[in-house]
């Protein structure tokens, strides 16, 4: 029989701690929800500043790749549209425009791909002449209430539409609880809100480039939290109200632009341990 000491956590082998751990988490292709990037028209358009990622036509190269992704085991995507310009107004109505790019690719991909979980992305900003997420007043206020009734609009459209999962990226105050009893209100009750809860200022390359992808201006959101925040940001985002609120109306808290905001933290919390500080600096 093995005696107490050599139990204790300093004799146990590295390998099997590092096994212990990641067992649990596991991660496969059914895990990852696979973005898209569609134009109406009917050839693939190269991104230039993203290699080898193309705006695809809707009608066939956006099958054709999701077809591949289920054939990889991904039976996720999420639908970013890129909005003609002379479809866009200060209002961005084109949002919820029933026969538009968005609600015509998820309508597309549902009757090809029954079983397929489509998700959606919920903001004016593809929309919006000013290209920003929200209604902006001629003196520069962005207007949350006139903004969420919109959104509420284009997410039933995409819900009818045939949309799985709405997902909005505006970040307007009140508007996932708007959302969802709009949806309840059309009989969507059973589609679901993916909420994005917290979004950081990062003018990186990545996402500058990733703008691109539906020829978007990156105004680096003025109004989310600095990265540098970040600490203030996870408290927030643990407070009562937003946890409530997602609870109720939400199904999935999604923080954006996150992998930054997790590596800081990592190393955050590594260099309170003497032994982890030099692995911790190497990040």
């Amino acid at each position: 029989m093995k005696s107490h000491s050599s139990l204790h956590p300093a004799t146990i082998p590295n390998e099997l701690i590092r096994s212990n751990h990641l067992s649990q988490t596991v991660l496969s292709p059914s895990n990852f929800i696979y973005p898209i990037f569609v134009h109406d028209g009917e050839d693939d358009i190269p991104i230039k500043s993203m290699p080898g990622q193309a705006r695809l036509g809707w009608k066939s190269g956006m099958i054709k790749k999701v077809r591949e992704a289920r054939a990889a085991g991904v039976n996720q995507v999420v639908v970013f549209p890129k909005t003609p310009d002379d479809l866009k107004s200060a209002t961005a109505e084109e949002s919820f425009n029933p026969n538009g790019l968005a609600q015509r690719s998820i309508s597309l991909l549902k009757d090809t791909f029954p079983d397929l979980e489509v998700y959606t992305d919920v903001a004016l900003d593809p929309y919006n002449t000013m290209g920003h997420d929200g209604m902006v007043r001629s003196d520069g206020v962005i207007m949350n209430d006139e903004t969420v009734y919109y959104l509420c609009k284009q997410a039933v459209s995409q819900a009818r539409a045939g949309a799985d999962v709405i997902s909005p990226s505006d970040m307007m105050d009140g508007r996932v609880g708007a959302i969802r009893d709009a949806l309840d209100a059309e009989g969507f009750t059973n589609v679901a809100i993916m909420s994005y809860t917290a979004k950081y200022v990062i003018a990186s390359p990545c996402w500058i480039l990733f703008f691109s992808r539906v020829d978007r201006t990156c105004f680096a959101d003025s109004y989310p939290p600095d990265i540098t925040l970040h600490i203030t940001v996870l408290s927030e985002t643990r407070s009562l109200a937003p946890l409530a609120q997602a609870l109720k109306n939400g199904g999935f808290l999604k923080i954006r632009r996150s992998i930054r905001w997790i590596l800081q933290t990592s190393v955050n919390a590594f260099e309170r341990l003497p032994l982890m500080k030099q692995r911790a600096q190497t990040l």
